[in-house]
C-alpha cells in the first residue's frame, strides 16, 4: 500500500524500519522514506487537531535535509542524476526558499543547460539567503560564494550577448540607436567562463585542497598511480587504485571520505564520529556498535572481494573498536564544488 493511505502510525512505524535498514546497509535507497515524510508532512498539516502537530517542523527539517543531500541519489544510491536533483531541490525549496545551497545548486545546473534567466534567478536568491542567520547546515563555503557571484555575472552578459545577437538580426535604423561597446563585457565573460572552468570541481590531498577542471579530474583518475583516487565528481561514485575501479554507494563514499580526511594511527575514529552519516538524520541519538562495525566491514570486504589493498586498520580506543586509513597510501578525493556532502 502507498506511503498516502497510511495512518501517520503507519508511517512512523515504517520511518523506524527504513533508518534501521539503512544504518545497516540493507536497504540504501532514501526513495521510500522521502516518500514518508512526505507523506507525514502533508497529513499533519491538513490535520490540525492531532497529536502530531507538534512534530512538524522537525518532519519538515528532515524531508527538506533528504530532499538536498539525497535527492541526487534517488535512482539509485551508486549514481548522481540530474535531473532527480533538480526535482528534489525544487520541492525543497517549496517547502522553504531560505535554502542558499540548494539555490545555488539549482543556478548551476540551469547554468548548465544554458537557461540563463532562470539560473540568474537561483543565483540571486541563493547570495540573498546566505545573508540571513537561519538554515546555517544550508549555507554557501567560501568557493561557492564566490563562484556564485561569478555565475551570475555570467548570467547576465550571457543574456546581454543574446540581446545583441537578436537585434543585430533585425532591421533598425541604427543611427537612432547608442552605440554600445560589448566587446569589454564579452572579454569579462570570456574570462569568468575560464576561471569558471577551472574552479568547477575541487581537489583533495593530504594537507592540500585547490580547484581544478572538468579535465584536469580526468587526468587525476586515470593516471595517478599508487595512489587511492575517491570520486564525487562522476554520475557513479567510484573508488580508483592503479587501474582497478569499483562502485561506491553513497554511504560508503562519505565514510571512506570521513577516514581519509580526519583519522590517523594516532587518532582512529570511533562510532560517534559517523553520526551524521549513520544516523541518517544528523541525530543525537547513538550508533550502535555493531552498527559501525557493519559499515566499516562491508567496505573493506568490498575492497578485498574486488582485489583493492586494505585502507582501513583498526585499534581499539577505550574499549571501542576504532578505525584510521592506511597512511601507506596517498590519496585523492574529487567532487563537484556544489556537491553537498554529510560532513563538511
Amino acid at each position: 500500500m502507498p506511503a498516502r493511505y497510511k495512518t501517520i502510525e503507519d508511517l512512523l512505524d515504517i520511518e523506524s524500519e527504513l533508518k534501521e535498514k539503512i544504518k545497516n546497509e540493507e536497504d540504501q535507497s532514501y526513495y521510500q522514506l522521502i516518500s514518508v515524510y512526505r507523506s507525514l508532512y502533508r497529513r499533519i498539516s491538513k490535520e490540525r487537531n492531532n497529536d502530531y502537530r507538534d512534530s512538524l517542523p522537525q518532519i519538515k527539517n528532515k524531508l527538506i535535509h533528504h530532499l538536498v543531500v539525497h535527492g541526487t541519489y534517488l535512482k539509485t544510491v551508486y549514481q548522481q542524476d540530474d535531473y532527480t536533483a533538480e526535482r528534489t531541490l525544487e520541492e525543497a525549496l517549496s517547502l522553504d526558499e531560505n535554502l542558499p545551497i540548494a539555490n545555488y545548486r539549482l543556478g548551476f545546473l540551469k547554468y548548465k543547460q544554458k537557461d540563463f534567466a532562470r539560473a540568474l534567478l537561483y543565483f540571486q536568491n541563493a547570495l540573498t539567503w546566505q545573508e540571513s542567520e537561519d538554515n546555517l547546515n544550508y549555507k554557501m563555503n567560501e568557493q561557492q560564494l564566490y563562484n556564485c557571484h561569478l555565475y551570475l555575472s555570467n548570467c547576465g552578459l550571457f543574456i546581454a550577448k543574446e540581446a545583441q545577437e537578436n537585434l543585430d538580426k533585425l532591421h533598425y535604423d541604427s543611427a537612432k540607436l547608442p552605440n554600445y561597446e560589448l566587446s569589454p563585457l564579452f572579454e569579462l565573460l570570456s574570462t569568468n567562463e575560464e576561471y569558471l572552468r577551472g574552479h568547477e570541481y575541487c581537489f583533495i590531498t593530504e594537507g592540500e585542497k585547490k580547484y581544478c577542471s572538468q579535465e584536469r579530474c580526468h587526468m587525476y583518475r586515470e593516471e595517478t598511480r599508487n595512489t587511492v583516487v575517491l570520486d564525487f565528481a562522476q554520475r557513479e561514485l567510484s573508488l580508483y587504485f592503479n587501474g582497478q575501479r569499483i562502485s561506491l554507494s553513497k554511504n560508503q563514499a562519505e565514510i571512506l571520505r570521513n577516514f581519509m580526511l580526519e583519522s590517523t594511527s594516532d587518532h582512529p575514529l570511533v562510532r560517534h564520529d559517523f553520526s551524521d552519516i549513520i544516523s541518517v538524520y544528523k541525530e543525537t541519538g547513538e550508533v550502535k556498535k555493531n552498527t559501525f562495525t557493519q559499515n566499516v566491514n562491508r567496505i573493506t570486504n568490498k575492497l578485498k572481494a574486488d582485489g583493492m589493498p586494505e585502507m582501513l586498520t583498526n585499534k581499539n580506543v577505550k574499549d571501542e573498536t576504532g578505525y584510521f586509513f592506511n597512511p601507506k597510501y596517498p590519496y585523492i578525493i574529487l567532487h563537484r564544488n556544489d556537491d553537498s556532502l554529510l560532513i563538511d
